[in-house]
């Protein structure tokens, strides 16, 4: 996804925010260069974040982002669908959102089960201790399509040469490339 976001979209040459809802430093530093000062983090917890936000309540005005970065966070909140739903609202027509989320490798349909709250059980339902979800290979675009968003299903790694993914340590993770 870092790779994309320099290569890919260099200056962002739209209005409004660059939105990266709970920002990893390495991801940070590269929005930073590209977005400048149009670069807003968001957390759910507000330390080193200009935006103390839920996801499933965005408190951003409709149409206020030009590009929102969330990774690996929708497999954590109560509703998905409010999530998406959401990031949505808040994504400026024309604009994109790229949103990743672990995929279970085999199943075709997410499981999830709020009754599950030991996180050994967790764990072993859904792969990690504080997971909520796990997503299916083959709805969680239906899922981000019927929140409102056209959706790409990238395969990055695939422009790079075997050498250079194993350079850059790709691997054909899918980038999920939502556009509204």
């Amino acid at each position: 996804m870092t790779l994309y976001v320099q290569r890919e979209l260099p200056g962002l040459e739209t209005d409004g925010v660059v939105l990266h809802v709970a920002p990893d430093r390495p991801m940070g530093t590269v929005l930073r260069k590209v977005a400048g000062s149009r670069y807003v983090r968001a957390n759910l917890h507000p330390p080193r974040v200009e935006v103390a936000m839920d996801i499933e309540h965005a408190t951003l005005r409709d149409g206020a982002v030009a590009l929102l970065i969330i990774s690996h966070v929708l497999e954590h909140v109560a509703d998905a669908g409010l999530a998406m739903a959401e990031m949505a609202r808040v994504v400026q027509p024309g604009g994109r959102a790229i949103a990743l989320v672990p995929i279970h490798p085999t199943n075709a349909h997410t499981v999830e089960d709020p009754a599950v709250t030991d996180p050994k059980e967790r764990a072993r339902v859904f792969g990690q201790h504080d997971h909520v979800r796990w997503f299916g290979h083959d709805d969680y675009v239906a899922r981000l399509e019927t929140a409102g968003f056209a959706v790409d299903v990238l395969h990055y790694a695939e422009a790079f040469t075997s050498e250079e993914q194993a350079r850059y340590g790709l691997t054909d993770v899918p980038l999920y490339i939502c556009k509204r």
